[in-house]
């Protein structure tokens, strides 16, 4: 068949892909990660990867095992890639340390969440939590990413009121 696999094996980490196999070729990509749980190697066949990411986990730059850089990824601030020198290089992590669907182009969050980073929203409404979100207007818009703040991921906001 031609059904690509995708290999969870990360008990700490259950949504961290470990391997990917395409039957279509038979190659088997193995993904490591650091403690952020940012992607930071890949290894298909004897051709090494070491991948560099955003404070998100978002891939930035690939480099071989000699250190040169074999592709540079520029994004919007919401995920959309503007620039890639090199597309043809197989990378399933992509915003936020997501999985690309390279049909639709949509992001398989973690949770079972799925993004499009052409619009900058969640494609379907962010229920959980909804009656904390009704204290912050901010976080009210059940679609948007991260309350439509893209770049402090994973951060709470801090106020002068706070400390």
């Amino acid at each position: 068949g031609n059904v690509t696999q995708f290999f969870y094996t990360n008990h700490q980490r259950p949504n961290e892909v470990s391997q990917i196999y395409s039957p279509r070729d038979s190659k088997l990509m193995t993904l490591i990660y650091d403690d952020r749980g940012h992607l930071i190697y890949a290894q298909v066949y004897r051709h090494k990867y070491y991948i560099a990411t955003d404070q998100c986990g978002t891939p930035i730059m690939v480099f071989n095992q000699y250190g040169e850089g074999i592709r540079e990824i520029m994004r919007s601030p919401y995920g959309h890639i503007v620039y890639d020198s090199n597309p043809y290089l197989y990378l399933p992590v992509d915003f936020c340390g997501g999985l690309l669907d390279q049909v639709t182009s949509l992001v398989h969050m973690s949770g079972g969440k799925v993004y499009d980073p052409l619009i900058g929203q969640w494609m379907s409404p962010m229920w959980n939590d909804i009656l904390n979100r009704v204290t912050n207007p901010r976080l009210l818009h059940l679609y948007r990413f991260n309350g439509n703040d893209p770049i402090n991921v994973g951060h709470a906001p801090k106020h002068l009121a706070d400390e």
